[in-house]
């Protein structure tokens, strides 16, 4: 994706059509969670902790779903772009926007100037009244854009206290697929359990009052979502194989001699 910030001069008179495209975000295998939106993602998706994730500058460990099991290969986004999830990452939903910093380090709405979403036609809604001014619908996606930051920021501080009080360890995660292959998940971290459930009542205290608590136990419960994950990916390559066999079938048929005798 090529990020700039939006300029009204140049978005002026253009308009932004419904997304229901998201082929974008076929790549990335994790995306930040924020606490408004735990309760739709502990049913849906594994929720980890982690400091290198797609799109996003390592060394800040962040709250994170996982939608995939091997690099770049998105288990929630369909050959068609269609998500395949009743969860969409509130991050994702801001899409083609999100939020970030000029040269001068002022925070700036930045649009992705590869999208297909804005066109010039009409079709869809305004970036900005005749006046200049943001219309109704781009200003809600301001709102949820500065929504997901402030949850973010949150959430990283929420991971700050997690590790001063050494509660991370490396996530272990160790598939054997139908071909005899190990898919091993990296730079992920899990909560150490037996750690947590003895902390001090002081230390308990610290993690309940930022919304810590929430997150660890969001944490434990969605780990059986994992199977959702290995279901998707023998789907998907399920799929691909039959596919694949079918196109080989295909050059392997004995072709019939062709007769022109119409008569």
């Amino acid at each position: 994706m090529n990020w700039a910030s939006i300029s009204k001069v140049e978005y002026e008179g253009k308009f932004l059509r419904p997304n229901k495209n998201y082929l974008f975000a076929k790549n990335s295998t994790l995306a930040p969670v924020c606490c408004f939106e735990l309760q739709g993602a502990v049913t849906a998706l594994p929720l980890v902790f982690s400091s290198i994730h797609d799109g996003y500058v390592g060394g800040v460990t962040e709250f994170c779903c996982v939608m995939g099991l091997k690099q770049d290969n998105n288990l929630l986004v369909g050959t068609d772009g269609a998500w395949n999830s009743t969860y969409i990452p509130a991050d994702y939903r801001c899409y083609p926007f999100r939020l970030g910093t000029d040269s001068d380090k002022r925070l700036k709405v930045m649009i992705d100037q590869g999208t297909e979403l804005i066109n010039e036609v009409g079709d869809g809604v305004p970036l900005f009244n005749g006046d200049g001014s943001e219309s109704e619908e781009f200003k809600q996606y301001i709102g949820g854009l500065q929504k997901v930051a402030r949850n973010r920021y949150a959430n990283q501080q929420v991971c700050k206290l997690l590790a001063s009080l050494d509660l991370f360890q490396p996530f272990k995660f160790n598939y054997e697929t139908t071909d005899g292959t190990f898919i091993n998940l990296e730079n992920l971290l899990s909560i150490k359990v037996e750690e947590f459930r003895s902390l001090e009542k002081d230390k308990y205290e610290q993690l309940r009052k930022i919304g810590a608590v929430d997150l660890v136990y969001a944490h434990f419960y969605s780990m059986e979502r994992f199977n959702v994950l290995i279901g998707l990916m023998n789907k998907r390559e399920a799929s691909e194989q039959s596919l694949k066999t079918l196109g080989l079938g295909i050059f392997d048929e004995q072709e019939e001699e062709i007769n022109f005798n119409f008569e």
